[in-house]
């Protein structure tokens, strides 16, 4: 059976139009089977690439892998190819046979996987830029908490895109290749830190968009954090032009939220996060104020019961009357002010604060003028001596008897 390919070319050499020649008979036949022998080498040359394509095309990606460590040269390009030709169904079997191959097939895995994957991410996103629709958002990596957070209209859609392009590397990261994220969150971290430095003009400038897609991705509990990337994530709440963003009347509760996520994670340095939901009102600073609450170690307390002053409810009694006999310091006393503020202390003015009383009737200041509202201060919110704040919840104990008994339940 002759191939088309062979037909045409043999259409070719009819068309070359050679000037005529005259041949002895003897010089005749030796010419013509001079040509038939050109065009059957040149018609299976053909054939045997057309052959070669069609097995490779038909061959399943567990062949093409085992493929890719042929000793022919010739064999390898071409499983390459076909690999690459295969989508997204070949993503699977790469990653698994990665795990266990060796150095050289790892190799051309690896660059397989990276064009793969790059193609992938890149055209779903293209697709969403046309549409703008929530059901091409799905697809793409964290929307169905990025839309429980901020929504799922044309405007959110648009804001999730942006996000999406400022950190295409991390977002295909997330699809594709999960278990490298980390370390890639940790490096694009430390770049957006750098930004915002001194000498800044040398590198890239502060990106608000990519900020708040660290802080999408980072919210996710799931994916691990390597240490100190949750402090660089927190300082970065401080830039000028991310709380800017907080302000925007456009914008500001869409990011505001995506703080608020992130607030929520496990194990963050905690510090700048509540300080900046004292700020900005942010609901979830409550909750990360409980936490610390919970083992109350070093000066984090303070944050935290101020943020309860300030944001907290009538159900944050029991945890604070849970630290009325927490002597850890606060505010070392000083020859300025004379008083000494214990965790203790500041919890208890907290929760008569938020039972809606005025602490000056228990013993805290209580010769300040009375027509001033009374001031979380140090001079306000500590004792001078051991006997003035045995008082101070003595006389809590009297007005609440109910609360302080539960108290004294939960102390033993």
């Amino acid at each position: 059976m002759i191939s088309t390919s062979c037909l045409t070319q043999t259409r070719h050499l009819s068309a070359l139009n050679l000037p005529p020649m005259y041949f002895l008979p003897h010089q005749s036949r030796t010419v013509c089977l001079t040509a038939l022998l050109l065009v059957v080498a040149i018609c299976n040359e053909s054939t045997a690439q057309e052959d070669q394509g069609e097995v490779e095309r038909l061959k399943s990606v567990p062949q093409l892998i085992m493929d890719l460590g042929a000793e022919s040269f010739k064999v390898r390009k071409a499983a390459r190819a076909a690999l690459r030709k295969s989508g997204m169904a070949a993503i699977p079997a790469l990653r698994e046979v990665e795990r266990t191959s060796t150095p050289g097939v790892k190799d051309q895995i690896q660059s397989i996987l990276r064009d793969l994957e790059r193609d992938s991410f890149a055209g779903q996103m293209k697709q969403l830029q046309k549409t703008l629709t929530a059901a091409d958002a799905k697809v793409l990596p964290e929307w169905d908490r990025f839309s429980n957070l901020v929504g799922s209209d044309r405007e959110s859609v648009e804001l999730y895109l942006r996000l999406l392009k400022s950190e295409a590397g991390l977002f295909g990261t997330a699809m594709n290749s999960p278990k490298n994220l980390p370390s890639q969150i940790q490096t694009r971290v430390a770049e957006l830190i750098q930004s915002t430095r001194r000498d800044s003009e040398k590198f890239e400038q502060f990106s608000v968009d990519s900020y708040a897609a660290v802080l999408l991705l980072a919210s996710n509990g799931k994916i691990r954090l390597p240490g100190g990337s949750s402090t660089g994530i927190s300082a970065m709440l401080q830039q000028p032009q991310f709380l800017d963003m907080v302000r925007s009347p456009e914008q500001g509760k869409a990011f505001s939220r995506l703080a608020g996520a992130y607030i929520l994670r496990e194990r963050i340095a905690p510090a700048v996060p509540m300080s900046f939901a004292r700020r900005h009102q942010i609901p979830e600073g409550p909750e990360l104020a409980r936490r610390v609450l919970k083992t109350a170690r070093g000066t984090y307390p303070l944050s935290a019961l101020m943020l309860l002053a300030e944001q907290g409810s009538v159900q944050d009694l029991p945890l604070l009357e849970s630290l009325f006999s927490n002597t850890g310091i606060l505010v070392g006393k000083s020859d300025r002010t004379g008083y000494l503020v214990e965790i203790g202390d500041l919890a208890l003015v907290v929760a008569i604060h938020l039972r809606g009383r005025d602490p000056r009737d228990f013993g805290f200041d209580p010769k300040s003028d009375r027509s001033q509202a009374f001031r979380f201060v140090p001079e306000t919110t500590g004792f001078e001596s051991g006997e003035s704040r045995a008082e101070s919840r003595a006389i809590y104990a009297e007005r609440f008897p109910a609360d302080s008994a539960a108290e004294k339940s939960r102390a033993k």
